[in-house]
């Protein structure tokens, strides 16, 4: 799976015990959900990895805790060149900035918290409220945004049956711009009373020297958008076009 983390590469514990990986624990480190629950991070040292036709090493894997078999590798690990991923088609591409220069074509606001790495893009929700959601490709939802957005336009959970054991609440979003294009009826999630989540996050962005213009990401924009466009970014330099094919 591709995610946009800053860890570099991760590995279910289901996976890892099939490839007789050891686990080690790091005890100056923890992992947050979503939901603020804190776990040990858990890690394996030094697994082959061969991509692209390429034969590397991952000196350190994360291990998740999870009964399916996955490995997630991180788009950060290619930040100095830019990346297209046709979603639609199924299509993910690498080219150098010589051959690509997206400051002529960019067309949405991409931003990467100094701190974490993540990146994040402004979109506006139901017309008139702005917001930064973490670009998530690995999110299998539309929307997942925080307490203080959903109350902000009023959002209510939709008809029909709600899953009891979900911290969420599922809704209908009536209109998401997402760069110059403009979405209706998009699935969005956010928590229910009473619980504790990890959605907003503050950005600070890094320029020259000093930390300047702090913003906070509100959530995060899954496949379930994604899916619709062709993506072309450079995470590096904070570049961005969205089209549809």
């Amino acid at each position: 799976m591709l995610t946009t983390s800053n860890i570099g590469s991760s590995i279910s514990n289901s996976l890892a015990r099939d490839l007789g990986l050891t686990q080690h624990i790091d005890p100056g480190l923890v992992v947050i959900s979503d939901t603020g629950d804190e776990k040990d991070y858990y890690y394996a040292r030094d697994v082959p990895i061969k991509l692209f036709g390429i034969e590397t090493n991952a000196g350190r894997m994360a291990i998740i805790d999870s009964d399916n078999r996955f490995i997630t590798l991180s788009l950060r690990i290619f930040d100095g060149l830019i990346i297209q991923i046709d979603f639609p088609n199924s299509i993910l591409c690498f080219a150098t900035r010589e051959a690509l220069d997206l400051r002529r074509v960019q067309n949405i606001e991409l931003n990467s918290s100094a701190g974490t790495g993540t990146p994040a893009i402004r979109v506006t929700l139901n017309n008139d409220f702005d917001a930064w959601l973490n670009f998530s490709p690995d999110f299998g939802g539309g929307l997942r945004v925080d307490e203080f957005t959903a109350h902000s336009i009023d959002l209510e959970p939709a008809g029909g049956t709600q899953n009891s054991l979900s911290s969420y609440h599922n809704a209908v979003l009536d209109a998401l711009t997402f760069g110059p294009y403009e979405l209706g009826n998009v699935p969005i999630q956010y928590p229910k009373e009473g619980v504790q989540d990890n959605l907003t996050r503050r950005q600070e962005t890094l320029t020259g020297t000093y930390l300047e213009h702090d913003r906070e990401t509100r959530g995060r924009i899954g496949i379930e958008v994604l899916r619709h466009f062709v993506v072309t970014m450079d995470l590096g330099l904070e570049r961005m076009n969205v089209s549809a094919p």
